[in-house]
């Protein structure tokens, strides 16, 4: 029998210890997160800023929307028939 033998042994066995006990909130979390039980304060955040990202989207298909309008009014008013548009306000 080696004489190193259980030095390699015990050695390898502490460091699998000490590993096992750094990795462990790691591994804990991970589990968790499999189970679904995220931490309701993260969770409350998360929805909070979907919310927030949902009226951001809202108030720019409005602009959208407005803009929209303007164009076709715009596109109307430059295909109608006759004395061109002034964009001077009319001042001659």
């Amino acid at each position: 029998m080696n004489p190193e033998l259980p030095f390699i042994i015990f050695g390898s066995l502490g460091m699998a210890s000490i590993a096992g006990w750094l990795l462990r909130p790691l591994i804990v979390s991970f589990g968790r997160r499999l189970e679904g039980g995220a931490a309701p304060q993260l969770q409350a955040e998360v929805e909070a800023m979907r919310r927030e990202h949902v009226q951001e989207l809202e108030a720019v298909q409005q602009r959208l929307a407005e803009v929209e309008d303007r164009l076709d009014f715009a596109e109307r008013l430059l295909a109608q028939p006759g004395e061109p548009a002034r964009l001077d306000g009319g001042v001659r």
